[in-house]
């Protein structure tokens, strides 16, 4: 009797839901913030952004981890099922 691997859950709408949370990370990546300040500069926002630096950082940085632990999800449940 030959055993087959049961089907995965892992849909189109998962995917798509993963591809935006990735998204997500490299837009808001502390690596990109320099970046930001720099293309931003001799505008309102880049005027905010100096002025409101540390307040804003922080909530960006819990919303790029936040992201990544997201857009995981899939990979880890491959991983689980693969076992």
């Amino acid at each position: 009797m030959q055993q087959t691997c049961p089907q995965r859950k892992f849909t189109f709408s998962a995917s798509a839901r993963s591809w935006g949370w990735w998204l997500i990370a490299a837009i808001t990546c502390p690596c990109h913030l320099p970046l930001l300040l720099v293309f931003s500069s001799g505008t309102a926002l880049g005027l905010f952004l100096d002025q409101y630096l540390i307040l804003i950082v922080a909530p960006i940085v819990v919303l790029f981890y936040i992201a990544i632990k997201r857009a995981m999800e899939p990979v880890e449940y491959d991983k689980m099922s693969s076992k």
